[in-house]
C-alpha cells in the first residue's frame, strides 16, 4: 500500500440551493469531510494503518486553483464526491478520477420515495446512498465503504470499476501509458520466452523455473537496471550467463521479429529488466508532476511524485501479470517479478548456497 493515502474530498461550490432536508448543498462538504475524518481516524486507530491524508480544495485556504485540483485528483487514491446537486464542476472532476482509474465513492441522496437520485452513468457503480447529509448518517455508510477501498475487504466489489474503464477495458490514461508499454514489452519480448513449447525453457539443458521480471525501486533506476543487476549478482559471486552463448550463439526464435534474443540467467533463474518503463520517467505526465513539487518545494510534494511514480511501476507490473491469459500458449506461471534484493535471494537458494549474515545491509546503500 502507497502512504500517505489520500483521499479527494469533492462537492458544490457556493449557492443557495437546498436539498430536501432544507440543508443548502454548500454546506455538505463540511459534513462530508468531518465524517470522513471520523471514520480515517477509527481506521487508523483500529489497524494502525495507513497514513490518511484528506483534501478538500473547496475548503481550504489554497482556494480551487485548477492545476492545484488537478494535482491532488491525479495523485489521490479515494475520491469520495458529493453528486446529490448534480454540480457541472463535481462531475467534471468526477469524470477525471474515472479517467484515472482511481477507487471513488459517489455520494447519492434518496428521493422522498427513497428512491437513490443518480445520474444514468453512475448507476450501478460502487456509491454511498444516503438519506440525509446528517454526519452520523454520512459517518455509519462512509466507514465500511473507506475500509473496502483501503483493505480490499469487500471482493465482490470493485471500487475503482466506472463506465469509463469499462468501455476502454482499463483507466483511460493508461491506454498510451504504462498499459501500452508493458503491452508492448510483452508482445515483442516476453510472450516468446513464456511459450509452452519451442521456446527457450525448452532450449536450455538445465533446469529453470521461472523468467523474473526486476522491478525498479523508481523510474530513474529503470534506465540503467540490467547493469545494477548484473554488478549486484557479481558482488555475491554469482555468475551471469547469456543463453547460447557458450555455443558462440545468441539464442533465437523464429517467431520473433529479429531473431535474435537477448536471455540471461543466474542460478535457476532466467531474469530481465523492463526498459521500456524508463520511459515513463520523460513522460509529459510525470513531468508535470515533478514541476509541480519543485514549485511546492515541500516533504509533501516530493512524497506524491514518489508514490505517482510506484503507481505506474505498479500499473507496468499488473498489466504484465495479466497479459498471458491473452496470449494461447503462454505460460503465466512461469512469469514472476521481485525487486533485485529479493531476485537475488532466490538466486542463492536455487544454487544451494546460504545467505550471507550482512545481505540485508549490503542493499541500504544505493549503487
Amino acid at each position: 500500500m502507497r502512504e500517505p493515502f489520500d483521499i479527494f474530498i469533492g462537492g458544490p461550490m457556493g449557492g443557495t440551493q437546498q436539498d430536501a432536508h432544507g440543508l443548502p448543498f454548500a454546506d455538505h462538504i463540511q459534513r462530508l469531510k468531518a465524517a470522513v475524518e471520523r471514520a480515517a481516524n477509527e481506521i487508523v486507530q483500529q489497524n494502525g494503518a495507513p497514513n490518511i491524508k484528506i483534501y478538500t480544495p473547496e475548503l481550504d485556504d489554497s482556494g480551487m486553483i485548477t492545476s492545484r485540483v488537478f494535482g491532488i485528483l491525479d495523485t489521490a487514491e479515494l475520491g469520495i464526491m458529493d453528486v446529490s446537486a448534480g454540480s457541472p464542476s463535481v462531475m467534471y472532476e468526477l469524470a477525471m478520477l474515472h479517467a484515472l482509474g482511481i477507487p471513488t465513492i459517489p455520494v447519492v441522496m434518496t428521493d422522498k420515495d427513497g428512491n437513490p437520485q443518480s445520474s444514468f452513468y453512475l448507476q450501478g457503480t460502487y456509491q454511498a446512498v444516503v438519506e440525509s447529509f446528517e454526519e452520523e448518517v454520512l459517518f455509519a455508510k462512509l466507514l465500511p465503504m473507506i475500509k473496502t477501498v483501503i483493505f480490499g475487504d469487500d471482493a465482490g466489489m470493485n471500487p475503482a470499476a466506472n463506465p469509463m474503464s469499462e468501455y476502454y477495458g482499463l483507466p483511460l490514461v493508461e491506454a498510451s501509458a504504462s498499459t501500452g508499454l508493458a503491452t508492448g514489452y510483452f508482445h515483442n519480448f516476453m510472450r516468446h520466452i513464456l511459450k509452452a513449447n519451442g521456446g527457450v525453457f525448452d532450449f536450455i539443458e538445465d533446469e529453470v523455473s521461472k523468467m523474473v521480471v526486476i522491478r525498479p525501486r523508481d523510474l530513474e533506476e529503470a534506465e540503467g537496471l540490467s547493469q545494477l543487476v548484473q554488478r549486484k549478482l557479481k558482488s555475491f559471486d554469482i555468475d551471469v550467463e547469456l543463453i547460447g552463448e557458450r555455443d558462440g550463439k545468441v539464442y533465437q526464435d523464429r517467431e520473433q521479429a529479429r531473431g535474435k534474443m537477448l536471455v540471461f540467467r543466474a542460478g535457476g533463474y532466467l531474469f530481465d529488466t523492463p526498459a521500456p518503463l524508463a520511459a515513463q520517467n520523460k513522460s509529459p505526465r510525470m513531468k508535470r508532476i515533478r514541476l509541480m513539487a519543485e514549485r511546492a518545494k515541500t516533504d509533501a510534494a516530493n512524497a506524491a511524485v514518489q508514490k505517482f511514480e510506484q503507481r505506474m511501476i505498479d500499473d507496468f507490473m499488473a498489466t504484465l501479470a495479466r497479459l498471458p491469459q491473452d496470449y494461447p500458449g503462454s505460460l503465466s506461471r512461469r512469469l514472476d517479478v521481485a525487486t533485485i534484493k529479493d531476485f537475488i535471494r532466490m538466486v542463492l537458494v536455487s544454487l544451494g548456497r546460504e545467505i550471507p549474515d550482512d545481505f540485508d545491509t549490503r542493499f541500504e546503500v544505493p549503487d
